[in-house]
């Protein structure tokens, strides 16, 4: 058996009440990757996390942000083969998805496995 690490890209929206786009952008960014860290804290092997865009502006005053976020996810797996890994952290990314609550996840890829170096 061989370490692997397995990532993914996924697309999500994060929400913030904030007076301007660039802190709404962090501040759901920031939310995003908290609740991911606490799904799987001990899974995670990496997680880079950006808000890109905000597509929803509120319509109130008291209504928030709806921000477009990009999220790479890494898992550490171990398997013996590049398939076997690819498999098995498809399935621990989507439970940590599971876990986290987000809402309108989406792949924005298939998952890639890496041999430990």
């Amino acid at each position: 058996m061989s370490l692997y690490t397995v990532r993914r890209e996924i697309e999500s929206v994060g929400t913030a009440n904030a007076a301007s786009t660039g802190v709404a952008k962090s501040t759901a960014a920031d939310d995003v990757r908290e609740q991911l860290t606490e799904a799987g804290a001990d899974a995670i092997a990496a997680l880079d996390v950006e808000a890109t865009d905000v597509y929803e502006f509120p319509s109130g005053p008291f209504d928030p942000y709806r921000v477009h976020i990009e999220v790479t996810l890494s898992v550490t797996v171990e398997a013996s083969d590049d398939a076997t890994a690819t498999e098995v952290g498809e399935d621990r990314i989507a439970e940590i998805l599971a876990a986290s609550g987000l809402d309108d996840v989406e792949y924005a890829g298939p998952a890639e496995a890496d041999a430990a170096a």
